[in-house]
């Protein structure tokens, strides 16, 4: 019933003044979008739908096309860029995770108990002294910042 009433609540838009106003404002947002952007139409063809697959092969081609329809700078980012990296963000995540608990796991089968990995010193040092802790994770932050940087520098 829900669906139904939806449907014919849109159907019924449609057939208002107000919907024609928006079936007009799309055919000039696709005029402009064809005007604005021929060199992604292959052979000058004619734009017949309002539905256009595009495929741009990188970042900077895709932002600067979301910034000649409109967008800004950060919304072009978000909806365009952001997207994009979405399976790159959870692979990365799924990773830190996994090595973070590899250590946890590796340094316990190794050494036993008796060992305490840094998250581990870092959550029994949090009742001590905030600064201290807060001090240890800004450090192992730079170092591995740094040791980064020097080994992408070596990749190149």
């Amino acid at each position: 019933p829900a669906v139904a009433a939806a449907a014919a609540a849109a159907v019924e838009f449609m057939m208002s003044p107000q919907g024609e106003r928006r079936r007009q404002q799309l055919r000039g947002n696709l005029a402009h979008f064809a005007g604005e952007m021929p060199r992604l139409f292959a052979g000058g063809r004619k734009l017949q739908s309002a539905i256009i697959p595009i495929i741009l092969g990188e970042a900077k081609a895709a932002v600067e096309a979301a910034q000649l329809l409109g967008a800004s700078a950060p919304r072009a980012f978000l909806c365009v860029v952001l997207p994009s990296l979405r399976k790159s963000l959870f692979a990365s995540l799924f990773l830190s995770f996994s090595f973070l608990m590899g250590e946890f796991v590796f340094a316990n089968l190794l050494v036993g108990t008796r060992f305490e990995t840094l998250q581990i010193y870092l959550y029994n040092m949090r009742s001590t002294s905030g600064h201290y802790t807060s001090a240890v994770v800004m450090s192992y932050f730079l170092i591995t910042l740094i040791l980064t940087w020097i080994a992408t520098r070596f990749n190149r």
